[in-house]
């Protein structure tokens, strides 16, 4: 699913259902590659330990997002967490 979101690039909930920020694309192809290889690895590892750290850097070339690639609140360009629900999350309107 496709919502707009201004502090994360993405989610999973509990249930398994991912959602990505509609200004995902505008990102670079790593960053890209780093939300979505992120947020399938939430499907097996709800947390962020050890073992989901290392399948993180298993999956991709350079795991970790360059510092300014972090989102601060309001803004389109970065990211805080990119997983967990965010409440004031709203689904895009079909056109």
């Amino acid at each position: 699913m496709v919502m707009r979101m201004t502090r994360k690039w993405a989610s999973c909930s509990a249930r398994g259902r991912i959602c990505f920020a509609h200004d995902l694309l505008e990102l670079s192809e790593r960053q890209q590659d780093y939300v979505i290889v992120h947020e399938l690895l939430h499907l097996r590892h709800p947390n962020h330990g050890k073992v989901f750290t290392a399948l993180c850097r298993a999956h991709l070339k350079r795991p970790m997002p360059p510092p300014k690639f972090r989102r601060s609140a309001g803004s389109s360009k970065g990211t805080t967490k990119v997983n967990g629900p965010n409440p004031s999350a709203r689904p895009m309107a079909r056109s």
